[in-house]
Order: C-alpha cells, then sequence, then structure tokens
C-alpha cells in the first residue's frame, strides 16, 4: 500500500487519509484547545538545526530529494539547504518571533502598558491550510515553520513534484519529538490540484488559506475560500534591475546583476526580468545591451543553468522571434548565445516588460522624473530593485521606487539576499496567520501582569549535563557579539566574576523581572519610586532597576546610594515618594538618619529590596514605628545569571516564583552532585533559556532551598521555592562546618536581634579564631553571648572546646561592617587565614 500522506507524525494512503478528512475536526479540535508549546518547539528545532548541520544522512538525503525537484546542481542545492538550516537554529527563530510579533512569547496574554487595565496577546487563528508552490522545495517546508511558529494547525498540500521532502524533512523533525506534543500540528497530503473535490474539503476545513501561485491560480483558491476566512495571497512578483546615467559603464555592476540572472535561471521572485537604464537614446540602449550581452555570456558558461521545460522554450522562442522581427522596424535589438543559453533584447519603447525567464533579459530605458509613472501602474508586482548609482543619489531613487510600488531595494548582485526578520512582500508573515486578542476585567485582575504566569511553562532539563559553578561559568569563552553589557558579581563572596548579555537578552530579563515587581505589589499609576541600589564599577543594581522601573513607566527618582542619606530623606519627603527599592542595610540607615523626619511625615509606604535577606523583625519595626505598609522583594536574581524569581502577596519572606519563562530549577543535594529528595533542601541550581554567549546550563548559584511541592494560593503555576541561605555561607573553622545563618538564627531566637552579622576568620599562632561581629544596640554582654551561642550552637562547641577555636563576640557601630564596595552589601565571611 503507497503511503505518502503524513498525518500528525504516521504515513497514510490515500484511504487512510479519506476516512480522517471525512473526520478532521477529531483530529484538529484537539490540538486546538491547548495552549500551543512554543518553548518546546524551539527547543526541537535547535536540536534539528544541530543533527543537519553534521551533514549526515539526513542531510544528504534531503539534498538528493531537493535536487530533483529544482532540477539544479548540488551547489545551489546545498546552499538553500543550510539557508533553511540556519534559519531553523532557535537563536534565529526568537528573533523572527520578536521583529514579526514583538515578543520571544507572542501568546503570553499580557499588559502592554502596566500603567492600563486591559491585556493584548497573539493567539493562532486554528487550521491554516497551505498552498505552496511546487518547483522550490524550500518553500512548502518554510511555510510549514512559520504556521508552527505562530501556533496554528497546519495542513500542507503538496504534490508528487515534491518527491515527498516536506513529509520526509518533518517525519525526521517530528522523530525528536519525544513528548509527541508536536505532531497533532503538522499534516502533509500530496494530491494533485486537479482533485478539485478534495482541495475543497480542505479548504473548507481552513480558519485560514495561505496561498502561493500565478494570478490564476490565486483568483481560483481565492473563490474556493469560505467567507469569513482569512485568505493570504502569495502572488508571482517582478523584478528588476536600474542602472542611473552615471553608473551604465560600470562593468563590475553590470557583472553582478549577470549573476542575479543566472544565479536561480530567472525563477525567484527577486530574480530581474527587466533592466533598465537612465536613457532615452536608442543607440546608448543597444550599446548596454552589447555589453551586458558580452559579460552575461561569461557568467553563464561560469554557471551552467536548467534546462527550460518545452513550454518554456516555446515561450523564449516566440518572444525572441517577435523581438527580431520588430528588430526591422527599429524598436529592438536581439543579442543570444549560439547555444541559446541566454538572450538580451534591447526594447526602445518604455514600460515594464514580462520575461519568458531562463536567462532572458528585457533592456529598457527608464529616466528618473518618469520612474513613478512608468512602474506605478503595476504596482501590485512588483518586488525587488537592484540599484547601480551613486551614494547622493540613492535615497532619491529609492524614494521613487517605493512610490511606484517597489518593496525591497538591494545591491547589484544580492538581490536574493535576505536578512532575518525581513517583510515578504511587504508584509510580516506570522501576523497574517493570527488574531490580536485583548481583555479588560478593570480592578478585578489587578496585580496580575501576564496570563503567562498561570500556564505551566517548558522546563528544559539536560539529564546528562554536569553542575556548572563560578569558576567553570568565568572560564566560558565568549564571542564579542554576544557582550553588549558586561557586568561584574562578586556580593558578599567578594569574588569577581564577569556576566555578559546582549542587549536582547537583557531587555527580555529585565521585562520579566518588571511583571514580577508589578505582581509583588508595585503600581506605576500611584506610586512613586526612589532608587537607591549601587551604580558603577560594572555592578547591574541600579541600572537593571532603572531600566525595569522604566518598562513599568513608573515616576523614578534615580538617587543611587548616595553619601549623604539626609538629603534624601528630604527629597522623598518634598517630592511625597511613597516606595523605597534599595538593599536592606541601606534601607535601614536610611530611615535611621531620617528617623525624627520620618516618624513625623510617614511617607514611605512600599519597600521592595534586593541583594540580601531582611530580617522580619526589621519588616515588623518599620512598619509598626514609620507607617510601612508593605515590604518586599523586588526581585530575586543575580548579576551573572540575571532575573530569576518573584514574589507574589502570598510568599512568605524567604519564598519566590521562578521565572520559568526565563529559566528552569533544579535542586541538587548539598554534597554531592544528584537530585535531592523532593522538598529537601539542596543546592539551586538554574538553566536559562535565554542567554545568548554564556549558555547556562545547570549553574550552581550558590544559594541553597528547596522547592515547594503545594500550589500557592494566588494560582500561578510558576514554580515555588524557597531560599535557605548561601552555600557558601557554610565555612569550617578547625572542625565541622559551620554555618553563618545558624549564627543569625541563634542570634535572633535566644537575644531578639535583628541587626547586622558578620563573621571574620584569622589566624593566631597556631590556632585559628572566629570573630563574630554585630552591632552595639545588643544589650547583652559579649562574653554571655558567646556563651550561649557555644551552648546552643553544638558544632561551634565542639570546634571551641574540643578542637581548639578561638570564639570572640565584637560589637560593632552599624557602619564600621565591611560591604562590597560596588554593591553596599554586608559580607558575611570574611576569611584572612591565608593572608
Amino acid at each position: 500500500m503507497n503511503k505518502k500522506h503524513l498525518w500528525q507524525g504516521t504515513w497514510l494512503s490515500d484511504k487512510e487519509m479519506y476516512y480522517k478528512l471525512d473526520n478532521l475536526s477529531q483530529f484538529t479540535l484537539p490540538a486546538v484547545s491547548k495552549q500551543f508549546p512554543l518553548e518546546y518547539l524551539l527547543d526541537k528545532m535547535q536540536q534539528f538545526h544541530e543533527l543537519l548541520k553534521e551533514k549526515g544522512k539526513v542531510y544528504e538525503s534531503f539534498i538528493q530529494k531537493a535536487m530533483l525537484i529544482h532540477s539544479s546542481d548540488r551547489k545551489k542545492t546545498e546552499a538553500m539547504l543550510n539557508s533553511m538550516i540556519e534559519f531553523i537554529s532557535k537563536k534565529n527563530l526568537e528573533q523572527k518571533l520578536f521583529k514579526e510579533l514583538g515578543s520571544i512569547n507572542p501568546f503570553a496574554i499580557k499588559r502592554p502598558s502596566m500603567k492600563e487595565d486591559h491585556f493584548e496577546g497573539w493567539l493562532p487563528l486554528g487550521v491554516l491550510v497551505h498552498i505552496a508552490p511546487t518547483n522550490v522545495f524550500a518553500v512548502p517546508v518554510m511555510c510549514i515553520i512559520e504556521g508552527l511558529l505562530s501556533g496554528n494547525i497546519n495542513i500542507l498540500k503538496t504534490s508528487s513534484t515534491q518527491h515527498q521532502l516536506p513529509q520526509l524533512f518533518f517525519e525526521a523533525f517530528l522523530s525528536l519529538d519525544t513528548k509527541e506534543l508536536l505532531k497533532p500540528y503538522i499534516i502533509i497530503l500530496e494530491f494533485s490540484s486537479k482533485e478539485k473535490e478534495l482541495l475543497q474539503q480542505i479548504i473548507n476545513s481552513a480558519d485560514v488559506v495561505s496561498a502561493w501561485g500565478g494570478e490564476n491560480a490565486i483568483n481560483n483558491l481565492r473563490k474556493m475560500t469560505p467567507q469569513g476566512v482569512r485568505f493570504v495571497e502569495w502572488g508571482h512578483k517582478i523584478s528588476f534591475a536600474y542602472f542611473s546615467k552615471e553608473s551604465m559603464k560600470d562593468i563590475e555592476e553590470i557583472r553582478k546583476v549577470c549573476h542575479d540572472v543566472c544565479l536561480l535561471d530567472q525563477n525567484a521572485c527577486s530574480s530581474p526580468q527587466d533592466v533598465f537604464i537612465e536613457t532615452d537614446n536608442f543607440p546608448d540602449l543597444v550599446k548596454f545591451a552589447e555589453t551586458f550581452s558580452e559579460i552575461l555570456n561569461k557568467t553563464s558558461k561560469n554557471h551552467p543553468g536548467e534546462t527550460p521545460p518545452p513550454p518554456a522554450q516555446a515561450e523564449i522562442s516566440t518572444v525572441i522571434s517577435i523581438a527580431q522581427t520588430e528588430e526591422a522596424l527599429g524598436f529592438t535589438k536581439v543579442f543570444r548565445s549560439e547555444d541559446y543559453t541566454w538572450s538580451v533584447i534591447a526594447d526602445k519603447r518604455p514600460g515594464l516588460s514580462i520575461s519568458p525567464l531562463f536567462r532572458t533579459v528585457i533592456i529598457k530605458p527608464l529616466l528618473r522624473e518618469n520612474i513613478i509613472s512608468t512602474l506605478h501602474p503595476m504596482k501590485r508586482y512588483l518586488q525587488t530593485v537592484s540599484l547601480s548609482a551613486s551614494y547622493e543619489q540613492i535615497i532619491s531613487l529609492a524614494q521613487k521606487f517605493y512610490a511606484a510600488g517597489c518593496l525591497r531595494i538591494r545591491n547589484a548582485g544580492s538581490m536574493h539576499d535576505n536578512y532575518l526578520g525581513e517583510p515578504h512582500d511587504g508584509v510580516y508573515a506570522l501576523p497574517q496567520f493570527m488574531k490580536r486578542v485583548s481583555i479588560t476585567m478593570q480592578d478585578k485582575l489587578a496585580g496580575i501582569s501576564n496570563f503567562g504566569h498561570f500556564n505551566t511553562s517548558y522546563q528544559n532539563i539536560f539529564p546528562d549535563a554536569p553542575v556548572m559553578n563560578k569558576e567553570d561559568f568565568q572560564s566560558m569563552k565568549i564571542d564579542s557579539k554576544y557582550a553588549d553589557l558586561t557586568f561584574t558579581s562578586g556580593g558578599s563572596s567578594g569574588k569577581t566574576t564577569y556576566s555578559y548579555f546582549t542587549y536582547k537578552d537583557y531587555h527580555i530579563h529585565m521585562q520579566a523581572a518588571a511583571e514580577g515587581l508589578f505582581t509583588a505589589g508595585l503600581n506605576p499609576k500611584t506610586d512613586k519610586v526612589i532608587n537607591l541600589f549601587a551604580a558603577g564599577h560594572l555592578y547591574g543594581g541600579f541600572l537593571s532597576f532603572f531600566t525595569i522601573l522604566e518598562k513599568l513607566e513608573a515616576i523614578q527618582y534615580p538617587m543611587g546610594l548616595v553619601d549623604d542619606l539626609t538629603e534624601a530623606g528630604k527629597l522623598i519627603v518634598e517630592k511625597r515618594i511613597n516606595t523605597i527599592i534599595s538593599i536592606p542595610t541601606f534601607i535601614m540607615k536610611l530611615f535611621r538618619d531620617n528617623e525624627t523626619l520620618f516618624k513625623k511625615q510617614k511617607i514611605v509606604k512600599k519597600i521592595f529590596f534586593g541583594g540580601d535577606h531582611f530580617p522580619n523583625e526589621q519588616m515588623q519595626y518599620l512598619k509598626e514605628v514609620f507607617g510601612v505598609e508593605l515590604i518586599r522583594a523586588a526581585a530575586y536574581g543575580s548579576n551573572d545569571a540575571g532575573v530569576l524569581g518573584y514574589q507574589c502577596p502570598h510568599c512568605r519572606v524567604n519564598e519566590y516564583h521562578l521565572l520559568s519563562a526565563l529559566h528552569t530549577l533544579e535542586v541538587f543535594e548539598l554534597d554531592k552532585n544528584c537530585i535531592a529528595e523532593k522538598e529537601k533542601n539542596g543546592r539551586l541550581v538554574f538553566t536559562s533559556k535565554h542567554r545568548n554567549g554564556q549558555n547556562i546550563i545547570r549553574y550552581d548559584l550558590g544559594d541553597t532551598g528547596f522547592i515547594n511541592n503545594e500550589s500557592c494560593k494566588c494560582g500561578r503555576k510558576d514554580p515555588k521555592f524557597t531560599l535557605q541561605g548561601r552555600s557558601s555561607d557554610a565555612f569550617k573553622a578547625g572542625g565541622p562546618f559551620l554555618n553563618y545563618n545558624i549564627f543569625k538564627t541563634l542570634l535572633t531566637e535566644i537575644f531578639n536581634y535583628s541587626g547586622l552579622c558578620q563573621i571574620l576568620l584569622i589566624n593566631e599562632g597556631n590556632r585559628q579564631k572566629l570573630i563574630l561581629k554585630i552591632e552595639k544596640s545588643i544589650q547583652n554582654p559579649s562574653a554571655n553571648i558567646a556563651e550561649e551561642l557555644i551552648r546552643n550552637y553544638e558544632y561551634l562547641r565542639l570546634s571551641v572546646e574540643d578542637l581548639g577555636l578561638i570564639f570572640e563576640i565584637e560589637k560593632l557601630d552599624p557602619n564600621k561592617f565591611e560591604c562590597v564596595k560596588n554593591s553596599g552589601k554586608i559580607r558575611h565571611i570574611i576569611d584572612k587565614r591565608r593572608n
């Protein structure tokens, strides 16, 4: 049984296809009702891209099939296939999404402005039927890829002349679809266009029809399309070359246009059919045509072309015969090769001519003042112009060609070139296959920024990848094209690493962080924000939150970490600034230095912090004494990994939702590289989805915590996790591991202390000393504090009493604690034992 149709991953015979078409809705409605797995698609496309770049058996099978379709040599076929392979890389597909739809996740329905109460997003139309050309192997494949990017169920009508290349291409692609999430979206049917009833049945199932072809074919397909079904037309186009007066003798420019003629034998819409020169003198026209024919002859010999099919040969013979007859009337001059592989016709009559193709070029006059009047009547057919002109004339000539209806202007020799995200025939393809939806519910959706947070996000896991530490991160070699922005990180550990972002990646992260901060409670319609994060020294805090607030369109006072906090306090009161963003230690210092003013003028109602833990006791103090109403994390993240998490109103102090559109989170055991048991504390390991250059896979950021299995009351599906501290907060001092966080916890539990805390490790003779630095405000004597900590912390007792560790308490003024210069964060542990 001949099975030639690929239906959702399965090969079908004609009989099986007819049955399924009669029951088509059973196979399409389940996919229509589901969220399209866009992230999964991009990952699988990247896998396929990498597989094909190896140029193995799959690649070779495509080359052999493609050469049957195109009747072309291997070099041209490989160039076209390699262009397709490059296109389907994740990076390029994301760029296409961003360029055409404004987002790498266009299906997320979200607020276009955080100050407005309506939401918008792109959604697929449903069933997309493709009637693609059969003479170029790349187009049907690209049609389905665009259909997938737009989230539609794709039904491609192909024919036997394609030698089942589209089916084989997507069979190979779907072999990577291990979750079988993409199979429902691909149906490829092979039958003749003469089977009108079958074609009508397919079109009747469509929500949108994408049709390629000549004028008659397009008109017939349009008539077959039911009213209300969107019809997207990709008709035949005409392209040409234009030589300004001063460029007519430029041999190199002529050679390049001849290359454009020969490259695809004029069979592409971007191929030059006519060549216009800026003259109204027929002898000049003939002289140019003669030169052009000499160069075309050399170019043709270097680029052997296709043999025209019999109908095309007949048309070429007819056109040439008529032109030769008109030579006697003084209208034309014909130049033709001895082997009939090319022809050049100089025609003195103005106007656009239609070439019979296969290296048949028509040379015509066109003065610049006549460009619009001559070409505008044919505006719906015009596509690419090869423009040969001086620098001073390019803009004025380009404007004339655009006004005439042309869509693309290129250098000679580059007519077939395109760039990623380029419009096709004057429009972007993806919006043609989608609908723009909106929802407005006023205050009922307050605090929600993005519907995507309520959908389960695809988690890209690399089970065989090793865990990456900071040394691995820093040792990655980064191409300079991925280093638009360079940041340093070091934080409380004090060890500097460099982190690189492209501007695109940076803005993706900042947009996600803005949506997270909105969820946390910042309202850009009512809040005024003072940005007191650290700036300069390649530190990202201030800069990042400047961008985040910009994306929120919030009123912002970008002050940074200033020395004179009384100045900041006066500004807050004067400008009625109700919201502060900064690090906890700086926030507490701000309130201490402005205690009288802030108690009298209780302006500050919201605080969003980052960079360190904010003790609960300090939060309560700010609320009770100064009237602060809301204190939450501005974000969870780092300079190296970017923004990672956000808080919703139901998150406790150390709880966060993962920004799962940007990252995958795994929890590894503290002391070995294996996945920890559910809800067990371990090392938080992140894999980033949107980082070019520094490919972050299983990155151990240095934080510990666990993933909460219970669903959050807010309804968001972004996984929720609890931070337990820094893995670098564990240290050895002559005995078992001690932990900075346990010291902090005991100080709170025993002495009700919520101030600053810092550990200094030094050598004293042949013994080690641990100095615990705390604020003078604590009431208890140092000896009593040390005694209580030793008694309640078993590992500390063992280290001191049995192993000779010297343990002391040192009380300091809050301004005397050692900070990280760039960020202003207090260093948790200072180890000077090796100094």
